[in-house]
């Protein structure tokens, strides 16, 4: 299996509860409006339904993640139910992009944003 997760313990998440605002990957919203944190960036609701795109379900604050991970969270529920932990890489790394991006996601992948988890179940004798 293979799973793509915001890192609850990336760097802007970290500095976002450092500073007493909502993690960015758990910032929920209300219409047009971030609530928890005011650096969140939010979709322009006007432009994205100018073309055709139904955005009505965010208009009732479904807009944020259930469950966010940190990496150490990730790993340790995928080994606990008995999967192999075949390979974790980091995507993003932000605040960077391009290819300092992606080698500061590879180098430091605890602090990456997101994640993604290659596993594989493990066979059991029954």
């Amino acid at each position: 299996m293979v799973v793509t997760t915001h890192n609850l313990s990336s760097w802007p998440n970290i500095i976002s509860l450092i500073l007493g605002f909502q993690s960015f990957s758990l910032t929920t919203g209300i219409g047009q409006r971030a609530i928890g944190n005011p650096f969140a960036l939010r979709a322009n609701f006007g432009e994205v339904q100018d073309e055709g795109i139904n955005l009505e379900w965010r208009k009732f604050g479904e807009y944020s993640h259930n469950k966010v991970l940190s990496y150490q969270a990730l790993t340790d529920s995928y080994r606990h139910f008995c999967f192999n932990i075949e390979k974790v890489i980091g995507i993003g790394y932000f605040p960077f992009g391009g290819k300092l991006s992606k080698l500061l996601a590879n180098l430091d992948k605890r602090y990456a944003h997101p994640l993604a988890l290659k596993a594989r179940k493990i066979k059991s004798d029954e």
